[in-house]
């Protein structure tokens, strides 16, 4: 993708961000270039092929070098992929979609996708009460985040806005990761060890940015 004097293209394919990108797609709430190009990725029907022209629109950079530059920083954190084939969302409605994605994020399938006000919009593996319980808690812990927004981001640490409650080995317990879509904030929360470098969690993602932003 990049050559000695000028970046190019080098790999046909259809564009698709990786987990990791669909992560940085909508960790912060203040996006840079790297972000708004993988979250204008996820606002497509389908995943784009992958040519300077849909780089350029993608990216909204007008200058191609400029274009490719985006392209080349999100490659080079392993934030997208080119596939062999096109890849449509998945069929049916969010209520039916969702919990089916979610049973695969986590090790033991115990996860709740809840939203800003702390309430459980989706969950799996886990009765409704315990669902709201951990809702409520990811609101708090947002509310600590906030408000400790300055210390944290002293700590130079990038998409740091994730809390987790570890073990003795540091193996995350009870993980809550903020997902901001659009104007919407929700939080994936987690019980037992998360598995969101699974390929479910770019579909959950492209989903509530398909719905939500």
């Amino acid at each position: 993708m990049i050559g000695r004097e000028q970046l190019e293209l080098v790999r046909d394919g259809y564009l698709r961000p990786t987990p990791a990108g669909a992560f940085r797609a909508v960790s912060g709430a203040t996006p840079d270039a790297v972000s708004t190009f993988l979250h204008a990725i996820l606002r497509q029907p389908s995943m784009p092929w992958l040519d300077l022209g849909t780089v350029v629109a993608l990216t909204g950079v007008a200058d191609p070098q400029g274009a490719l530059a985006v392209l080349h920083a999100a490659q080079a954190d392993g934030l997208v992929e080119a596939l062999d084939e096109p890849q449509e969302l998945p069929a049916g409605s969010l209520e039916e979609v969702v919990p089916q994605l979610l049973v695969e994020l986590s090790l033991d399938g115990t996860i709740v996708l809840a939203d800003a006000d702390g309430l459980p919009v989706w969950f799996h593996g886990m009765s409704f009460d315990l669902a709201e319980r951990l809702a409520a808690l990811s609101a708090d812990l947002a509310t600590v985040h906030a408000r400790h927004r300055e210390t944290l981001g002293a700590l130079d640490t990038r998409d740091g806005g994730a809390f987790a409650l570890v073990d003795g080995l540091g193996a995350s317990q009870l993980g809550c990761w903020p997902l901001h879509v659009g104007q919407t904030r929700f939080v994936l929360v987690a019980q037992g060890l998360p598995r969101l470098h699974h390929p479910h969690f770019t579909t959950l993602v492209w989903l509530l940015v398909r719905r939500y932003g």
